[in-house]
């Protein structure tokens, strides 16, 4: 117990040193925010003290793109995009620049506790769309009935239904901004499901997310990852581990679905319990260089090494559908060619790429893609591909009751057949 305990705690120290700074970057949540962040050049100096300082600011994000994006890009026509729509337009939705105000607000959301309606988003690539990719239980958007898989249009923030914003073809991030707010303050949402069009009301208020759910089924342990992020939620993971090998759980299920990603240092710890070796979690390759192994990973190695296999002896099975994003495919896919655990479900997402924030001169920051990631010895390439699923499952749409969830059921079927192996 002294060892789990150290370990946990010689984490949080790098943790609160600054891992922010190479975060593997999730799906957004939507936080609470009174202003959007600038994705314009037009914004960028309205939200600047000085037209000087907006330029210096400009081209300071320029450099970054140019030097660390981790594609070649052509520059005369990026700064055209920038200029006329923002940096996920030069670049992929996952860049972004956020001003001073925006980014403390954001560092909150890590914390585990903000304001807003409590939904993950994504943007869809082929259709321009904002989607709904995870519902928050608990939350004004659970209460108005947003689902995964509906489709955000436009919102409005009076009840006056002229006045709509469209965020069709934007950014995630500038959807994420637009539908932040004061707490306490009304929102519509326009949403398309099952190509009908409907309007929702809510209200904004406080979001506090529990990152790890657990409980047992039948003799086989059950966790639901709900997001790689939150200041407890290594402590919370490793402290239930503990719980059910107290118990005599020989099987764990672990549930990465609708799961938008997280921090790629905490990821990376989750893995390494589970394994004999954890030298080999997560490979980065930047547009010139070769593969290397995760600057994340190497600063907190010594803390991993104390962690590695302390849970080596259960045998897992991994549930994923189309929306188990970045972190938690990273789980998926190093759980399944590195310790043999049986991935229950659909197609991951497909999101193999990793942000830096980038401090910028006025207190700002640049969310920047700065590599693609590989998992494991094997090298595993996840972006644009997802992780393929050992027995693919397909749940109805809607879910009233644990029976009605498919892909559970066939991962308990499993999980008692493990338990009859020796």
């Amino acid at each position: 117990m002294r060892r789990l305990v150290c370990a946990i705690l010689i984490l949080f120290v790098f943790t609160n040193n600054g891992f922010s700074n190479d975060p593997e970057a999730p799906l957004y949540p939507e936080q609470n925010q009174q202003k959007s962040a600038p994705t314009s050049l037009n914004e960028l100096f309205r939200n600047t003290q000085s037209k000087a300082g907006a330029k210096i600011t400009f081209f300071e994000i320029l450099n970054l793109i140019e030097t660390e994006y981790y594609k070649e890009l052509d520059m005369e026509k990026c700064v055209e995009q920038i200029l006329a729509r923002g940096v996920s337009y030069c670049t992929d939705q996952y860049s972004f620049y956020l001003n001073e105000k925006a980014n403390d607000q954001e560092k909150d959301s890590f914390k585990g506790k903000f304001g807003g309606i409590g939904v993950v988003l994504s943007a869809k690539e082929e259709n321009k769309l904002i989607e709904v990719t995870g519902v928050v239980k608990n939350t004004p958007a659970e209460k108005a009935g947003l689902r995964p898989g509906d489709f955000i249009l436009a919102i409005a923030t009076s009840t006056n239904n002229s006045n709509w914003t469209s965020l069709e073809g934007l950014p995630v991030q500038a959807a994420v901004e637009l539908i932040r707010g004061e707490i306490g303050t009304p929102i519509k949402l326009k949403i398309l499901r099952n190509n009908k069009e409907k309007d929702l009301s809510l209200i904004r208020a406080i979001i506090k997310i529990e990152r790890v759910e657990s409980k047992k089924i039948n003799g086989v342990g059950y966790i639901k990852l709900i997001e790689f992020s939150g200041e407890d939620f290594l402590q919370d993971f490793y402290l239930t581990l503990q719980n059910f090998e107290r118990e005599k759980v020989k099987v764990l299920i672990i549930d990465v679905r609708n799961n938008p990603g997280g921090l790629l240092h905490y990821v990376i710890a989750a893995a390494c319990v589970f394994s004999d070796s954890c030298n080999e979690v997560v490979y980065e390759k930047r547009r010139k260089g070769d593969f290397e192994k995760s600057g994340a990973q190497l600063m907190i190695q010594g803390a991993l090494n104390a962690m590695t296999g302390k849970f080596k002896n259960f045998k897992l099975i991994v549930l994923q559908n189309g929306h188990s994003a970045s972190a938690s495919e990273i789980l998926s896919a190093y759980l399944q060619s590195e310790v043999g655990a049986t991935v229950i479900g659909l197609p991951s997402y497909g999101k193999g790429v990793v942000q830096s924030l980038m401090p910028l001169q006025n207190g700002g920051v640049l969310h920047l893609t700065v590599s693609e990631y590989f998992v494991g010895s094997k090298k595993v390439k996840i972006h644009g591909i997802g992780v393929k699923p050992d027995i693919k499952v397909k749940n109805p749409a809607r879910i009233k009751t644990e029976a009605e969830d498919l892909q559970l059921q066939k991962a308990l079927r499993v999980a008692n057949q493990l338990l009859l192996q020796k």
